[in-house]
């Protein structure tokens, strides 16, 4: 399940990317009302400070996988790791806490 989030990953970057590039050029740079200390109105029905949980790329691939983004982080941590014994055992077991917390353990200390 991992891996195939990791495939879907980029695409989803690449997407994100895309719409942050076109966020300022609706209204120009400034918007309508915003800009040099000025307050810009919120846009929709958003409260202050809202911000989507599907907003990050990796909350979007986590749940196209059945997982939460901090469970996904730490099998992609694991994978990255590249141990064979530690990715072996989080298939058996499908858990990533205890095995991300031992590659951690492995780690040298800074």
């Amino acid at each position: 399940m991992a891996m195939l989030g990791a495939r879907l990953k980029p695409e989803l970057e690449k997407a994100a990317k895309a719409r942050m590039s076109q966020g300022g050029k609706a209204q120009g740079h400034h918007g309508k009302k915003g800009g040099r200390g000025k307050k810009k109105p919120l846009g929709g029905t958003s409260p202050k400070g809202f911000r989507a949980r599907a907003s990050r790329t990796a909350d979007v691939a986590a749940a196209a996988v059945g997982m939460d983004r901090r469970t996904y982080e730490k099998t992609q941590a694991v994978i990255a790791s590249g141990n064979k014994k530690l990715i072996a055992t989080m298939d058996r077991t499908g858990k990533a806490g205890g095995v991300c917390n031992a590659l951690l353990r492995r780690l040298p200390a800074l």
